[in-house]
């Protein structure tokens, strides 16, 4: 059993560096991208050079998150092993990761659907921004926030499942719904409605 744990403490440990490696990487790429933009004076060249830039900053966001995933977990959680957090940092990490990660695919749609009104419609930016841009931009970002938040107050951002390397929308206490007997029962969200985000 010793030889088991050490095992899984070292596939974890590996995991682990890997996460925190590429989503550095992620990290700075992204930071590098955003304040070039940013220097650049590019939010003001055009939809396409501002959609990019939300790209970038909502990659920030998210890739911070899995940087310091393995750290802000509770101590409690038995799979976090270098975890010195407790529910607060768990909570705050998994918000950020989930508005960085919903708003960065959201924006990657938005991208695609810009290509589309340019090359099939023919639409110029200036008709593009009047029409689209303000509005899209302003409804990821309010539907990202509105997810996440509601996952906060309802007590479903917690350490995720698989791992524990971060925290997400996840059942509590971790691991509870892959097996009940080694984890415990999980505890019921602090409303119905929260089943549904997380199932």
């Amino acid at each position: 059993i010793s030889t088991m744990m050490t095992e899984g403490r070292e596939i974890w440990t590996s995991l682990a560096f890997v996460q925190i490696t590429t989503a550095s990487i992620s990290f700075i790429a992204s930071l590098a991208v955003a304040v070039s933009i940013w220097r650049a004076g590019g939010l003001s060249n055009g939809p396409y050079t501002r959609i990019i830039f939300s790209t970038r900053v909502a990659d920030i966001l998210k890739s911070f998150a899995l940087i310091v995933g393995p750290f802000v977990p509770p101590e409690s959680v038995p799979e976090a092993y270098w975890s010195i957090g407790n529910q607060a940092t768990c909570s705050t990490s998994g918000l950020i990761f989930g508005v960085g990660g919903l708003s960065f695919g959201m924006h990657i749609a938005f991208l695609c659907f810009y290509y589309l009104c340019k090359i099939k419609y023919k639409m110029t930016n200036e008709v593009f921004s009047a029409k689209f841009e303000r509005k899209v931009h302003a409804f990821i970002i309010i539907i990202a926030l509105i997810i996440n938040l509601a996952g906060l107050g309802l007590g479903a951002i917690n350490t995720a499942a698989i791992g524990g390397r971060f925290c997400t929308f996840a059942a509590f206490p971790t691991g509870c719904r892959q097996n009940a007997e080694l984890y415990g029962e999980c505890t019921e969200p602090r409303t119905t409605h929260a089943l549904l985000i997380l199932n």
